[in-house]
């Protein structure tokens, strides 16, 4: 369920959600609700991707697992700031959020580069571990690894095209895996 929300999420996201109009509205809670819900779901099944990797002595599908969790924390969080704290900073302070303003445009917090490496370097590596055959499904390790890094880059700097589709890829992925457990 939570590749689905993750999936559901990029989907209907707002394309023009870097105006204060739409982040302060109610458009821009339901995707990043699904995002929040998605990744709450999703860390679940990592657990049990993790346990998998774990009884079967798999070493690379269980540290790609484990840092993949705590990219899944980090995605999570980013969720969360999405649907509680952007809409108050656009109905207060809307030129912070603008796609030219500081808050896409000044370096993050070295903690928030720490989770979004964990986020694609987990995905990546568990995705070739599964391509390798990791006692799940071999294909989903595919749409993981290519959904991880075609989602993660500012949306300010490629197409909002890129994005939904590797939120869709990864949302997938992690579906498949889920159910593969």
């Amino acid at each position: 369920m939570g590749g689905v929300c993750i999936a559901i999420f990029v989907l209907v996201h707002p394309l023009d959600e870097f105006t204060s109009e739409v982040m302060s509205g109610a458009r821009a809670q339901i995707a990043p609700s699904f995002h929040f819900v998605g990744a709450a779901l999703s860390l679940f099944g990592l657990m049990g991707v993790i346990l998998s990797q774990a009884e079967g002595g798999r070493r690379l599908g269980l540290v790609g697992a484990i840092v993949a969790f705590f990219g899944m924390v980090w995605f999570a969080g980013l969720g969360l700031m999405s649907f509680a704290a952007l809409p108050f900073i656009a109905a207060h302070a809307p030129q912070l959020i603008t796609a030219s303003g500081p808050f896409w445009n000044e370096p993050p917090n070295p903690v928030f580069l720490v989770g979004l490496a964990c986020f694609v370097l987990g995905f990546v590596i568990l995705g070739i571990a599964l391509l390798r055959g990791a006692g799940l499904p071999r294909w989903s390790g595919l749409l993981v690894l290519a959904g991880a890094v075609l989602s993660t880059p500012p949306p300010v700097v490629v197409p909002l095209l890129v994005l939904t589709a590797g939120g869709v890829l990864l949302g997938a992925g992690l579906a498949w895996l889920g159910y593969g457990l």
